[in-house]
């Protein structure tokens, strides 16, 4: 295992961020109109939009404003969360409890991470990406496979 951290500044200010994040866009759910109304639709075309701004920035040079880029994708995300948790009756959503998008989220990195949070190692990208997809192929066989697209980001993998 790697003994210098690659996200040092992953650290408790980050969560801390999170959870005013949260906060604010439950003040715009209950506050905004513009909030209560947006469909998921919309919110799928900030997302790509916001992603597509990210891709400009890592590409484009200095990149001076790509942490504001990122801030904007991650709140499209809970923007999005908030959006398919209401219960407003779009035809296209059934009401999804969010916590538990974090929560399935967490558990499938994990369990796709034995090298991190279990007993097995790797010690190159490539063994990493292997163990992902021996674990993921062994829960597609058993039906533990989530029946929506994965959407648990793959840590590179």
């Amino acid at each position: 295992q790697r003994k210098t951290p690659y996200c040092s500044n992953m650290n408790d200010a980050v969560g801390i961020e999170l959870t005013r994040m949260v906060s604010m866009v439950k003040d715009l759910m209950d506050r905004c109109p513009w909030s209560q109304s947006v469909s998921v639709d919309e919110m799928l075309t900030h997302l790509s939009s916001e992603v597509t701004e990210v891709r400009a920035e890592l590409d484009g040079g200095p990149q001076t404003r790509l942490e504001d880029e990122v801030g904007d994708l991650v709140f499209d995300v809970i923007m999005l969360m908030a959006v398919l948790a209401r219960s407003d009756g779009e035809p296209a959503t059934n009401v999804m409890d969010p916590a538990r998008m974090v929560r399935n989220a967490i558990e499938k990195v994990k369990r796709r991470s034995p090298h991190v949070f279990g007993d097995e190692n790797a010690t190159t990208k490539e063994e990493a990406r292997e163990i992902w997809k021996r674990v993921k192929a062994m829960e597609k066989e058993r039906g533990e496979e989530e029946t929506n697209e994965d959407r648990a980001t793959e840590c590179g993998h």
